[in-house]
């Protein structure tokens, strides 16, 4: 049976069974025109969890009176699951503490939400800096895991940063309008 997928830039009639293989392989784009259709889902393990607070000191690069959020993610180890490259195998967790500054962070704060709920964070692989396989790795949207040291220690300053990950957010299917609205930052004021 042909079908078309919704949100596709021209009708081009596709096979059912490849458009839902692409689909729940979390491609998240159509096999043909390659345009973000439905929901990008990835590989992420199910056993993670996110949490974050607000601490009340500026990163550097940012002026005063704004906060660093604090973000946690933490993965128990567990078995691979379809969607790794090793079903079946164990592999290890992770943890992982990361910073954004507030409120100039929150609306990528919001998105990060999104892609974590969607799976697009972490991923089952090989670390990039340990070469150890099976565990738990980024799945390229990165991440500031140092409050100092500039981009090159992945830490602020960094000018840029914001936009990149806002980029690598896009390039992985959360939109901006994906996150509900930020909800603002009271810094004292009454």
């Amino acid at each position: 049976r042909a079908v078309q997928l919704l949100g596709c830039t021209a009708v081009h009639p596709q096979h059912e069974a490849c458009a839902l293989r692409w689909l729940a392989g979390g491609a998240g784009r159509c096999g043909v025109c390659g345009v973000s259709v439905g929901v990008r889902t990835g590989g992420q393990p199910d056993n993670g969890v996110m949490r974050d607070w607000v601490e009340d000191r500026a990163l550097p690069g940012f002026r005063f009176g704004s906060r660093t959020r604090v973000v946690e993610y933490d993965f128990d180890d567990g078995v691979q699951g379809d969607r790794h490259p090793n079903p079946g195998r164990p592999f290890s967790g992770t943890y992982r503490r990361c910073y954004l500054p507030t409120p100039e962070g929150d609306a990528v704060f919001a998105r990060l939400e999104v892609a974590f709920e969607r799976r697009l964070v972490f991923n089952v692989g090989t670390s990039l800096t340990t070469g150890r396989s099976d565990c738990v790795v980024w799945a390229g949207i990165h991440h500031k895991t140092q409050k100092t040291g500039g981009a090159a220690e992945h830490g602020y300053p960094d000018a840029t940063y914001l936009d990149r990950v806002s980029d690598e957010l896009a390039a992985a299917g959360v939109a901006a309008d994906d996150a509900p609205l930020p909800v603002a930052t009271v810094l004292g004021v009454e």
